[in-house]
C-alpha cells in the first residue's frame, strides 16, 4: 500500500480525540512492556519498546505540524 503524503484536516475535537488515543495507546504499551519484563519475555519487551518509539514519533510529528491559516 502506497503511503499518502496529503495533509488531513481535522477539527479541534477530532485532533483532541486522536491525541487522547495516542496517549492511551502508549500507556497500554508501557503496561505490556512492564508485564513482559516481569515475566522475563525479552521478545515482548523489545516489541513494546519499538511500538512505543513509533507512537512517540507520531506524537512528535503531530505536535510539530503547524495548522495553516484558513482562507475566508
Amino acid at each position: 500500500m502506497k503511503e499518502s503524503r496529503h495533509p488531513v484536516l481535522l477539527s479541534r475535537s477530532e485532533l483532541d480525540l486522536v491525541t487522547l488515543g495516542l496517549w492511551h495507546w502508549e500507556d497500554l504499551l508501557r503496561t505490556s512492556r512492564i508485564t513482559g519484563k516481569a515475566q522475563k519475555d525479552d521478545v515482548r519487551v523489545r516489541d513494546c519498546e519499538q511500538q512505543i518509539a513509533r507512537v512517540r514519533n507520531l506524537k512528535a510529528r503531530m505536535f510539530r505540524a503547524k495548522p495553516k491559516a484558513v482562507q475566508p
